[in-house]
């Protein structure tokens, strides 16, 4: 208008537009459940929820339990150092028993814990 930028967002190009609609039916009581899982999740919208799930295969719901976020960093911190040890342990062209050995019951660990954290049988 003046000669100098408008402020705010910059516009979309028509290809990163999202300009087609879906639309879907529920009844009360699904409708209250995907009301209660987008309260509890870190969505702030129900179509970014949608979009996830759908597009992605995943939800991702918010953690409020002291003790779930507790083992989600433990885990955050165990798998850092577990892929450390990886890269140190890859790194060597011949290892000695005690490395093998290291490997293999690095291995049982991350099979108990991938068994247990999605429930596997």
């Amino acid at each position: 208008m003046y000669g100098y930028k408008k402020g705010g967002r910059p516009k979309l190009n028509d290809s990163e537009k999202r300009s087609k609609r879906i639309t879907l039916r529920y009844d009360q009581e699904e409708y209250d459940e995907i009301k209660s899982k987008l309260e509890d999740s870190r969505y702030r919208t129900l179509s970014d929820m949608l979009r996830e799930i759908v597009i992605n295969g995943r939800y991702v719901h918010q953690v409020e339990n002291k003790t779930e976020i507790k083992l989600m960093m433990f885990l955050g911190k165990f798998s850092v150092n577990l892929n450390q040890i990886a890269k140190v342990l890859n790194s060597i062209s011949n290892p000695t028993q005690i490395q093998l050995e290291t490997i293999e019951t690095l291995n049982k660990i991350f099979d108990i814990l991938d068994n247990h954290i999605f429930d596997k049988k």
